[in-house]
């Protein structure tokens, strides 16, 4: 039993090591968010939080907090952010008498819920709700036909390109031939690894982080926003496709 404690403890540090060193080498390309790179970082503190689950609290506490980081520094989703923060908080409220007060992952997890509790108290949600129904409505159109064209990952894809191409710098238009070579390629299970590749590419180039207002407007932006959505939305169903092959 010792050594099998051992073993998963030692095997959720290395897990997480890991990933915080995909962290900082996808956080230094500052001109392209490496999508790859932080979905890999995010699997490898998962990870770390199975190995440690039941067996180190604190090891367990640490990578959800690391999960947390992610979700809130990197990919802006602050209410995943927030689970992944509190799954955190409680468990090392469950370790007490043990402290962690001194512990720069611990000060991380409580200072940044209650920024969330302050944000959460400070800010009127129905203004909040009033500006984005306002920002949601100058693209109904828009979303309205994404709505009707999403009928599959690929097609989807597709669609979005030569609807909405991307602003992205760094964005290719895929070619007739590119394009005629995708179609079909999501009902392949042998080509999910195609399917995931284009989603990753897709995501980069439309996340919202990415776009400025002064040079694309607030239209835009908003746009993208939900594409990326609707993008990652199929990007994690894919991921569930894979793990169930």
């Amino acid at each position: 039993k010792d050594v099998f404690y051992t073993t998963c403890t030692a095997e959720s540090v290395q897990a997480r090591y890991c990933g915080s060193e995909l962290l900082e080498t996808a956080l230094k390309e500052e001109e392209n968010l490496n999508m790859d790179i932080v979905w890999d970082v995010i699997d490898w503190y998962k990870r770390a939080v199975i190995l440690a689950r039941e067996l180190d609290l604190e090891q367990e506490a640490i990578a959800l907090g690391r999960l947390g980081h992610v979700y809130n520094k990197v990919l802006k989703l602050r209410q995943r952010s927030k689970t992944y923060y509190k799954k955190s908080f409680e468990l090392v409220e469950s370790m007490k008498p043990r402290t962690f007060f001194t512990q720069p992952w611990y000060q991380e997890i409580v200072s940044t819920l209650q920024e969330f509790q302050i944000e959460e108290r400070n800010y009127d949600e129905k203004e909040q709700q009033k500006e984005r129904e306002k920002r949601l409505e100058a693209i109904k159109e828009e979303m309205q036909n994404l709505q009707k064209n999403n009928t599959g990952k690929i097609a989807f894809l597709i669609y979005v390109y030569k609807s909405f191409p991307p602003t992205h710098p760094k964005w290719e238009k895929p070619t007739d031939e590119e394009i005629g070579s995708w179609k079909g390629i999501d009902s392949d299970s042998d080509k999910m690894e195609k399917v995931e590749a284009l989603f990753k590419k897709a995501i980069t180039y439309y996340h919202p982080d990415r776009i400025s207002v002064e040079e694309h407007g607030e239209k835009w932006k908003t746009l993208c926003e939900e594409i990326t959505k609707l993008l990652s939305a199929h990007y994690e169903t894919i991921k569930l496709k894979k793990q169930s092959v």
